[in-house]
């Protein structure tokens, strides 16, 4: 450590740099059930750490520390609380918030709970701003006197809307040099995310070029049965663009996605564990007019009979069907059902429209193993020439049979663009299949990238 301190300054901000650069939202969002908020406490405790060395090293890192936020837990709304206060009166720590996680559960705090103090300085807060109890609230119960909305100190402390649902806005008002949010709900009200983007209007995140949306109700068993999903309107998402014109990544989770505005700035589209149907996700996928990076992520829980999840083999039709298939970079479709039963007739064969693609991760599950009675529908012989990148997960006697293949075609020439060829499964001899690749002078490896990583 003594080494450390007597580094340049400069130096030291270029390995916080790096330190922070880890704690990018696709590095938590690869799994259902991720800890997000313990994975981003354990990046930010390097920093943190750091910063105690001494007091020059505190003055030093006191940005980068606010930098990343997380907020959750039972006790959220006392975070939020104490955080609005510091974002209100400390320049510094406000325009240091780069990178917002927050998680609100409602039934984590009840009005009994909330201390009056905390609920006047909402008040004020909101008084501040200009803000009143929102009437594009949906929720609100009848009006106290007919004629007159709620005032926030009544509808906090009556109960009608969530304590930590005001202060989350409240407090999201003060964030205008945030670069990405991560919104975790685990909501009692089925409206609450279109509550939310309704009370955005007018507010503006200019810098803000990611953000994740995650539903996270999973019923009384918490970790085996969706329960009824949110959904997601273009009405509601359409608040979200206009408030963030340079956002350019967006990650859904766990909703029933209706239908996306019309956007031509978003060019990453990931949907993990999302409902809709085959119209939906033609229409979700037209609306991106320059989307350029598509991951589908199946969920990995057992879905309500009720509630239908988009199936990825749906992706490819859906582009196809809008003719967008050819402008895409990067395909990502994984899923891998620990239901044995599913049919084969889910399975997708080949990807002769995507005629620019880059890189293609997929599960062995979406091959159609059947397609090789008809040789020119093989699963692998359709791969665009343009691609740099192969990762595939699972393998199958036909599929290993069509991978070399494939490394017989590199060495014809035919895929001069493909560098890295990454195979991982059970059962099969990965190694010469990955030596194979490796004669033909391809980076293959027996390891594979998480999904959502891309």
């Amino acid at each position: 450590m003594v080494q450390l301190v007597n580094l340049p300054k400069e130096v030291i901000l270029i390995i916080c740099s790096v330190i922070r650069s880890e704690r990018s939202p696709r590095h938590v969002l690869h799994t259902t059930d991720e800890e997000i908020d313990h994975v981003l406490h354990q990046v930010q405790k390097s920093v943190t750490n750091l910063s105690l060395v001494n007091k020059e090293f505190r003055g030093l890192l006191f940005r980068e520390s606010y930098t990343s936020i997380s907020i959750a837990g039972k006790t959220s709304a006392s975070k939020m609380i104490s955080l609005l206060r510091l974002v209100r009166w400390n320049d510094i720590i406000r325009k240091s918030i780069r990178d917002f996680h927050l998680h609100i559960d409602e039934v984590d705090e009840s009005p009994g709970m909330v201390q009056e103090a905390d609920i006047m300085f909402l008040e004020q807060t909101a008084a501040s701003l200009g803000i009143t109890i929102n009437r594009r609230l949906r929720f609100l119960p009848i009006y106290p006197v007919p004629g007159r909305l709620f005032t926030v100190y009544e509808a906090c402390k009556e109960g009608p809307v969530s304590f930590a649902f005001m202060a989350s806005i409240l407090l999201l008002l003060h964030l205008h040099r945030m670069e990405e949010l991560f919104l975790e709900v685990s909501e009692s009200h089925l409206s609450f995310i279109d509550n939310f983007c309704g009370l955005i209007e007018g507010i503006r995140f200019p810098a803000l070029q990611s953000l994740a949306l995650r539903g996270t109700s999973r019923g009384l068993d918490h970790h085996k049965y969706e329960c009824e999903p949110s959904g997601l309107r273009d009405t509601d998402l359409n608040n979200l663009f206009i408030a963030a014109p340079n956002l350019c990544n967006l990650f859904v989770q766990r909703y029933h996605l209706m239908s996306l505005p019309r956007n031509t700035r978003i060019s990453s589209l990931a949907i993990h564990g999302v409902y809709a149907d085959f119209d939906e996700l033609s229409s979700i996928v037209g609306s991106c007019e320059q989307l350029k990076s598509f991951i589908h992520v199946e969920a990995e829980h057992q879905i309500a009979s009720m509630h239908r999840e988009m199936h990825p083999v749906g992706s490819c039709g859906a582009f196809a069907s809008g003719n967008q298939a050819s402008f895409l970079h990067t395909f990502v479709l994984d899923f891998r059902p620990n239901n044995l039963r599913r049919s084969l007739m889910w399975r997708i064969s080949s990807f002769p429209d995507f005629t620019q693609l880059r890189s293609l991760w997929i599960s062995v599950n979406s091959l159609d193993n059947a397609a090789r009675e008809d040789e020119n529908n093989m699963p692998i012989s359709n791969l665009p020439a343009s691609l740099e990148r192969f990762h595939l997960a699972g393998i199958s006697w036909e599929i290993a049979e069509d991978l070399l293949w494939l490394a017989d075609q590199i060495e014809l020439g035919k895929y001069p663009r493909l560098r890295e060829v990454c195979i991982e499964g059970e059962g099969h001899d990965i190694t010469n299949l990955v030596n194979r690749f490796r004669e033909c002078g391809i980076h293959a490896d027996s390891k594979i990238d998480k999904p959502i990583m891309w």
